[in-house]
């Protein structure tokens, strides 16, 4: 069992704000009692954004979760959840009131010898979030305008995944390759062809319901083993989706508003130890720019951090890493690493 209470600083409230410090601060709450003999996690997250009372409502975000992992390798999570925090791609974030509800998480399923990768996911929530009385415009300027009153619905959603990664080159491994330097491990140099298809189906307690399938195909490149002192390491992503939409969610923060989508990221060795990097996603349709991150990294053997900031989300993350020396280059096999993909904070 584990509990743990911290202070929270919002230093950009502080500036402008009418509540002046108390809408500065505030306070976050987790707690954790992991049951192994059940294979269970029971969770507790609350959030206080500003110690202003009389908003005290507005300014709480709770979320308490059991989960339990089955014999399958699967997950069941049951959860309530208020002043739930969802980003909604072109409608921004968005705020559900209140969640209730039980899913069951596939794990990935290797189909046979065909290289395929199955997960699939299914999910029933009781649902208070603002409604959305239109169901076939899906312009996100539209939609906002067009919003109605907080509605309260049932939802059952069911979706799955299929993907193959294809190795186009890679590089011949020989006894003079370098030890990492300053990667933990060695650094998996290649290029793939990523393919994916998706599919998510929404159906709502009013009769209607959401449905969209997408194909992805993609490439991931990795060049350079991150071992000399400048551009020994660069990572590409090239990855375009597009899918067919049919109805629309009756809630705001779910329908989905971008239908084709191109995701372009890369991370460089610049000098050392120090990579930058960014990844954009654009919907293709309106041309805008759906989301955007940056990366700035600094990586040693046993340790590292990384900056990334989010213009579009408006957020930032700094992320610390500590690890033991575990690579022994006398293994048969060790176990490579891509570096650090290009990931969201």
């Amino acid at each position: 069992v584990s509990l743990v209470l911290s202070p929270q600083l919002y230093p950009q409230r502080l500036w402008g704000s009418e509540q002046g410090l108390l809408d500065g601060i505030g306070l976050r709450a987790d707690f954790r009692w992991r049951q192994p003999e059940a294979n269970a996690q029971t969770s507790l997250f609350a959030e206080l954004r500003g110690i202003v009372f009389q908003e005290f409502a507005q300014r709480l975000r709770a979320q308490v979760e059991h989960r339990i992992t089955t014999g399958d390798g699967g997950e069941v999570a049951y959860t309530y959840a208020y002043r739930e925090r969802f980003f909604s791609g072109r409608l921004g974030f968005q705020i559900v009131e209140n969640r209730l509800g039980a899913s069951y998480r596939s794990p990935t399923l290797r189909l046979g010898n065909t290289g395929l990768d199955l997960s699939y996911r299914i999910a029933a929530d009781y649902i208070d979030a603002l409604g959305q009385p239109d169901e076939i415009d899906t312009d996100p300027e539209l939609a906002l305008a067009n919003t109605t009153d907080r509605i309260q619905l049932s939802r059952l959603q069911l979706g799955a995944t299929l993907n193959r990664s294809f190795p186009l080159w890679s590089p011949p491994k020989t006894a003079a390759d370098p030890p990492p330097r300053f990667s933990a491990l060695p650094i998996e140099q290649g290029i793939w062809l990523s393919t994916g298809v998706s599919s998510s189906q929404s159906f709502y307690s009013n009769g209607r319901a959401q449905s969209y399938t997408a194909g992805s195909i993609g490439i991931d490149a990795v060049i350079g083993a991150f071992v000399a002192d400048t551009f020994d390491y660069t990572n590409l992503r090239v990855t375009y989706s597009n899918g067919f939409l049919a109805g629309a969610s009756p809630f705001l923060f779910d329908r989905i508003t971008t239908r084709e989508q191109l995701v372009l990221g890369f991370l460089q060795q610049l000098y050392g130890p120090l990579r930058v990097g960014a990844e954009t996603t654009v919907d293709l349709q309106s041309g805008q720019q759906v989301d955007v991150v940056y990366r700035l990294g600094y990586d040693r053997r046993t340790y590292g951090f990384s900056l990334q900031y989010n213009p579009v989300r408006q957020s930032g993350a700094l992320e610390l890493r500590v690890e033991g020396l575990n690579w022994d280059p006398g293994q048969s096999s060790p176990q490579p690493t891509t570096g650090s993909r290009i990931q969201e904070p």
